[in-house]
């Protein structure tokens, strides 16, 4: 779609949200939304809400645009089904789907978009949003007024949970019995189960030791082993100073 150079105001910006749309549509393909199911609004609901659509795109000098995105996304899907659909062809398909009033829903919810966006700034944000967010919706474009902003979400990243530790928690916890080790993470019980194993093995050590110094008739060999073990269990066991 090309803006002519003469246009009403704000035609621009209209024609950069529709063809947001269009090439949305091209990203996703048309394979994932032909069989897809939805509720169709109430057609005198919606039929007030398009005659609201039709007035203020006449007023605002835009109804040649609203025409044209109609026409086009119409001419799309259409052309779309055809290709899928060729006359002559004889085939059994398994669909999803297979009512036309679903595929029809679906195109009237992707026009019923197109549409809105036209108008959007100057259409009333209640009809605006029911109109249009079935159709945004299926083709996974944010709701009406919440555009996704990089800034809010590295704000909402920056701001402190509640359940998180304050600086005086950090604090707290760098004096006492629950000092914290920076980079290691306490698991319950691990202090316990590593003297218990530490224990076991010099105790292991310390008695094969003697065993061996008393089958091979060496008591001086077997007593320098048991206590190399224990110096090095008993270094494993001593508590580290803290910084």
């Amino acid at each position: 779609m090309q803006p002519n150079r003469l246009s009403a105001p704000g035609e621009h910006a209209a024609r950069a949200r529709v063809e947001t749309i269009f090439e949305r549509i091209d990203e996703i393909g048309m394979d994932s939304l032909v069989d897809i199911v939805i509720t169709p609004p109430d057609p005198d609901a919606r039929a007030a809400m398009l005659d609201q659509v039709q007035r203020t795109a006449t007023t605002c000098g835009r109804l040649a645009l609203l025409d044209e995105a109609l026409g086009t996304v119409r001419d799309a899907l259409v052309s779309h089904m055809a290709s899928r659909l060729p006359a002559g062809t004889y085939t059994i398909q398994v669909r999803r789907s297979a009512r036309v009033e679903d595929r029809v829903a679906v195109q009237e919810a992707i026009e019923d978009a197109v549409l809105v966006a036209v108008v959007e700034d100057v259409l009333d944000p209640d009809v605006a949003q029911a109109l249009a967010e079935p159709g945004r919706t299926l083709l996974g474009l944010p709701p009406l007024g919440r555009v996704p902003d990089e800034r809010a979400g590295a704000a909402d990243a920056a701001t402190p949970q509640a359940w998180a530790p304050t600086e005086a928690d950090w604090a707290a916890a760098d004096h006492g019995p629950t000092v914290v080790e920076h980079g290691m993470q306490a698991i319950a019980g691990l202090g316990t189960m590593r003297t218990v194993v530490i224990v076991i093995v010099m105790l292991v050590g310390i008695l094969g030791a003697l065993t061996y110094a008393a089958i091979d008739s060496s008591p001086v060999v077997g007593l320098v082993i048991s206590g190399l073990i224990a110096v090095a269990g008993f270094t494993m066991l001593w508590p580290r100073p803290r910084d």
